[in-house]
């Protein structure tokens, strides 16, 4: 399996390209990434691993280049019956990859495991490391998940990041100045708690640092309470010497004493983290995050945690909730006159008369009109993602409503009816702007 990029052919020499069928299409091999160690100071001995390198290292980078060059932010290495399937999730939607076959899968699997510093003996129990690489210059991390599975073979997950792609401002996340504003306000007492929720996958991390942001760090102290944050992933946050031996409460007395106004802390998975918090956001605001589809399921489960919605109604400041959606490529993206009546349902501005969809006609990105146009696959119209958001602020009418015991529905609509943000809004915003497409917002709330 060699990946290479198709070369452009210089006019003046096209026929004597032609010449020789072995030149009728130039091809640029493309580079592959360079390993650098594991992460967390792991030791990877290739050297105890001699067979299993000079089968199966020059697949495994050939795999991550490829990955890397379609823009891919994770890959999944699939166990199947005589081998393996790869898949690409690029921009949200998964794509297939290569097959591998039973011998040439195992070796693949278990390169990436000892780049990432695990063992590649142990296969009968889920093992979390990571790989530090490069590639066309630009530094990466790859977070390598192996998990067993019931045909014996493990599943492999490669999360792939660009280093260089530092969150520096809150605009890089599409935070309005309002939103911005909104958040700081709910958090400027200095207590109290302010959830980011999302289900995997929807950006609720960055989302969370982001949030961190529309505080004044110049003004106000945020501790990092969270394991296996790197500070430099939130410009501004404090650091903080978290002692496991103390416990959770007598940390939070501690960063207390160190006059902390806020600290972003693990996030809520179990009723034990949800009751500490609630016990101790009364010294500073806690920043955390949790899984749920919706804002309002995201305060229903925090009810659900802690077991007395009044509790979570008196401390939960408020809860946001990304979506991300894919953006059109703005150089074959194709423009069409919709029904002035589409227009009123969809609660666009009346005077929208132009939106944009995918290319009905094949696109050639070569542009080379000698050769013949190449079938769009779905994934090619768009290029890269924006969030759209639902921001629940904890007003009296939906602390009411949470503590009467309203279903998520109810608690949606009420915040739709105050006017707060919500994702049918941003989604329509981006329509009518010509960022995403009717098709693309369909596919999104259907997910």
């Amino acid at each position: 399996m060699i990946f290479r990029r198709k070369k452009k052919v210089d006019d003046d020499h096209e026929d004597d390209d032609l010449l020789d069928d072995e030149f009728d299409e130039e091809e640029e091999e493309l580079e592959t990434v360079l390993f650098q160690g594991a992460t967390e100071g792991r030791e990877v001995d290739l050297s105890a691993n001699t067979g299993l390198v000079r089968a199966a290292l020059m697949p495994v980078k050939e795999l991550i280049s490829d990955a890397i060059d379609r823009r891919s932010e994770r890959l999944v290495i699939e166990p199947r019956k005589g081998g393996s399937i790869v898949r690409l999730d690029i921009d949200g939607v998964g794509f297939a990859g290569d097959r591998y076959p039973g011998k040439q899968a195992l070796g693949v699997t278990q390169m990436i495991k000892v780049l990432a510093g695990l063992d590649s003996k142990v296969r009968s129990k889920k093992q979390s490391g990571g790989i530090k690489a490069q590639f066309m210059g630009v530094p990466y991390r790859l977070s390598v998940e192996s998990v067993p599975t019931q045909l014996g073979a493990e599943r492999v997950i490669v999360k792939i990041r660009n280093m260089k792609d530092r969150l520096e401002s809150t605009a890089q996340l599409g935070f309005t100045d309002e939103m911005r504003e909104q958040i700081r306000k709910m958090t400027s007492d200095n207590n109290g708690i302010f959830l980011v929720c999302g289900p995997p996958g929807s950006g609720v991390t960055r989302t969370l640092h982001g949030s961190i942001l529309c505080v004044d760090l110049y003004l106000k102290t945020i501790f990092n309470l969270q394991k296996g944050l790197n500070l430099e992933d939130v410009p501004g946050l404090s650091k903080y010497d978290y002692q496991d031996e103390l416990g959770f409460e007598e940390n939070i007395v501690r960063a207390h004493r160190k006059e902390a106004d806020g600290a972003i802390v693990d996030a809520v998975d179990t009723p034990e983290k949800a009751m500490n918090y609630i016990k101790s956001c009364h010294k500073m605001t806690f920043f955390t995050e949790l899984s749920a589809p919706t804002a309002a399921h995201g305060l229903k489960k925090m009810v659900e945690l802690v077991g007395d919605p009044k509790l979570v109604a008196e401390n939960v400041k408020g809860i946001l909730c990304p979506k991300l959606i894919r953006k059109l490529r703005d150089d074959i993206k194709e423009a069409y006159r919709p029904n002035p009546k589409l227009v009123h349902q969809l609660g666009l501005p009346p005077e929208t008369n132009i939106l944009y969809r995918p290319p009905t006609a094949p696109v050639n990105e070569d542009d080379d009109d000698d050769e013949e146009d190449e079938p769009l696959y779905e994934g090619l119209p768009y290029e890269g993602r924006t969030a759209i958001y639902e921001l629940i602020e904890m007003t009296d009418e939906i602390k009411s409503l949470l503590i009467s015991g309203a279903d998520a529905k109810q608690i949606s609509q009420k915040a739709k009816s105050l006017g707060m943000l919500n994702h049918q809004q941003g989604a329509m915003n981006l329509v009518a702007r010509g960022v995403t497409s009717l098709e693309e917002v369909r596919r999104v709330f259907k997910s």
